[in-house]
């Protein structure tokens, strides 16, 4: 039975799919509805409805509304608010009842809170509580970092576990709108290593970053580092960082990075003791070099797993090379350019190759720098790709679903 509804002005009406799931992608409710307000879905047995989701505020809680549509379509649309984000079809399950073949959608959509700050989050930039990120992180009454628009020049350590950080954007699906940038010029070699340069340096566990630019700007001549992650299930979503010799720095731990942006020359995605899952994210190259740099040094668990990105730019480049001998690097389902050689990938050096123990796979990827005739002897064509769960070990429920 349908949990009883709530009193509202609204009447049970008719409604199309159609216009149900355009209402919902402009973040409206329907027109007219019966509202319920529950957790869990109602019980659709003997009935044919659509749930709609009401995100006219982020606070909300769930909304269910209710629609006789024609038999045999069922359509639910569940709201989901956890991070911002934007809808996303999670999945679809055909079943029979009573004879009758009903599809059930359920569409993900989190609340879009990017544009202004979330109920009692700590606040920066103007207007906000405080003028730096750093020294809003010293403030512990809350979990949760708003960031209005500006660009902060500041060196950013980050030593909290169980936090959010959102920057400003008018769109959390992806970089192209963030409006916040925090930005630094440290080289490695004054800084003393590569961790002490980094832009943002994160040593916190479960820490998530939404619509932040992040940059190194020194340029060629040292390593220079835009993010380095040492704390594990690092979510780095819409974000963009950029640098050119190691921007990024995946060290340790498990690390997601969905719907980005990084750029760099050389050796611009690399680290040691990680498991790093970069997915739907632009990979653009500003010089000659090589992509991706695994210090993999042990028989272990970690994977560099390059997923459904796109790979533009400019200079000679490489997928990668092995900075230690156990590297294990997978790009998949990615549209690589053309301006990455036939080869494809290197050894580290004359004097250390590093390709006794190495996996450089390659699976379904399109493009005038997939494989082809000339692929390095080590590398391999994979028949199958990977999946999250496998690069991850089974922990995949940290990852905002809506960034995949």
């Amino acid at each position: 039975m349908l949990p009883h509804p709530r009193q509202s002005s609204m009447d049970k009406t008719s409604c199309s799919a159609k216009e149900a799931f355009r209402r919902a992608r402009e973040g409206r409710s329907p027109a007219h509805a019966t509202m319920y307000d529950s957790d869990v879905l109602p019980d659709v047995e003997g009935r044919h409805g659509m749930e709609c989701a009401d995100t006219s505020s982020c606070h909300k809680p769930t909304r269910i509304y209710l629609f006789e549509l024609g038999d045999p379509l069922v359509f639910w649309l569940q709201y989901k608010r956890t991070n911002p984000s934007v809808e996303k079809i999670t999945h679809s399950i055909v079943l029979t009842m009573f004879g009758k073949v009903l599809v059930l959608f359920a569409l993900a959509v989190t609340g879009l809170c990017a544009s202004s700050p979330p109920s009692g989050s700590i606040t920066v930039g103007p207007g906000g509580k405080y003028s730096t990120l750093s020294a809003a992180l010293q403030d512990t009454s809350s979990s949760v970092y708003f960031i209005y628009g500006t660009s902060i020049k500041e060196r950013v350590v980050i030593n909290r576990s169980n936090i959010k950080i959102y920057g400003q954007t008018s769109n959390a699906a992806g970089y192209a709108n963030n409006q916040v940038t925090i930005t630094n010029n440290i080289p490695a070699s004054s800084a003393g290593s590569n961790e002490a340069s980094a832009t943002i340096s994160v040593k916190g566990s479960d820490v998530s970053i939404y619509n932040v630019n992040i940059a190194n700007t020194y340029g060629q001549g040292s390593q220079a580092i835009a993010l380095s992650v040492d704390g594990t299930r690092f979510g780095g979503y819409g974000i963009k960082l950029t640098g050119y010799q190691d921007t990024y720095l995946g060290n340790q731990g498990l690390q997601f990075i969905g719907k980005s942006y990084i750029s760099g020359a050389t050796d611009f995605i690399f680290g040691q003791r990680s498991s790093l899952w970069i997915t739907g994210t632009t990979i653009e190259t500003v010089g000659t070099g090589w992509i991706t740099a695994s210090g993999r040094s042990t028989e272990d668990a970690f994977y560099y797993v390059i997923d459904k990105c796109t790979i533009i730019g400019t200079g000679t480049q490489n997928l990668g090379r092995p900075w230690r001998n156990y590297a294990r690097v997978v790009f998949q389902n990615s549209n690589i350019g053309s301006h990455v050689q036939a080869a494809g990938w290197t050894i580290w050096s004359t004097a250390t190759p590093n390709t006794d123990h190495i996996l450089f796979g390659e699976y379904n990827n399109s493009g005038g720098g997939a494989w082809r005739t000339g692929r390095a002897s080590f590398a391999t064509k994979l028949s199958s790709g990977l999946s999250l769960s496998t690069v991850f070990g089974g922990s995949t429920s940290w990852v905002d679903s809506a960034y995949l």
